[in-house]
C-alpha cells in the first residue's frame, strides 16, 4: 500500500513507535493529512502504545478540529480562571479540557487544577461533586 510522503517529524513518531521503547509519544505537528493520521493511528494501535499528536491553532480565525484527522478521540485543551487563594497572588493554574469527539462515545468537558501536594492534576470540589452526581444519575 502507497503512502504519502511523511514530513520528518511525523517519520520519527512512527519509528518511535514501531521500535516499542517508548511507553507513549506526545508529538506537534502543524499540518497533517487524513492518510498520515489514518498511518499513525494504526501503527499505534497495533503497537498498542498511546499517541497524543498536539496542532495548535496558529490564528484566531484557524479551528484545528477542521482539518480531518483519523484520531479516536479529538480533545481542546485550553486555560480556565483560577481560582482566588487565601494570599494575594496568582492562583492554581486550571485548564479547560474538552472531549470534542470520540469513536462511539459522547462529548464532555471539565476543569482541571494545576497539582497540588501530591503532584497530581484535581477537579475542583463543586465540580468533582458535580460529576459524581451525574455518574450516580447515569448509572440508575
Amino acid at each position: 500500500m502507497a503512502f504519502e510522503p511523511f514530513t520528518p517529524v511525523l517519520a520519527v513518531i512512527e519509528d518511535a513507535i514501531r521500535d516499542g521503547t517508548p511507553s507513549a509519544i506526545v508529538a506537534e505537528a502543524s499540518k497533517v493529512s487524513m492518510v498520515a493520521t489514518r498511518r499513525l493511528q494504526l501503527v499505534a494501535a497495533e503497537a498498542d502504545m498511546p499517541l497524543l499528536l498536539l496542532r495548535r491553532r496558529r490564528n484566531r480565525d484557524q479551528d484545528p478540529f477542521s482539518q480531518p484527522s483519523a484520531a479516536w478521540t479529538r480533545w481542546r485543551i485550553g486555560v480556565a480562571s483560577s481560582a482566588r487563594l487565601e494570599v494575594c497572588g496568582c492562583g492554581k493554574a486550571s485548564w479547560s479540557v474538552e472531549l470534542a469527539r470520540q469513536r462511539g462515545g459522547e462529548s464532555s468537558s471539565l476543569i482541571v487544577e494545576g497539582s497540588d501536594e501530591t503532584g497530581r492534576f484535581a477537579v475542583p470540589a463543586e465540580l468533582g461533586h458535580q460529576m459524581a452526581e451525574t455518574a450516580r444519575y447515569a448509572a440508575a
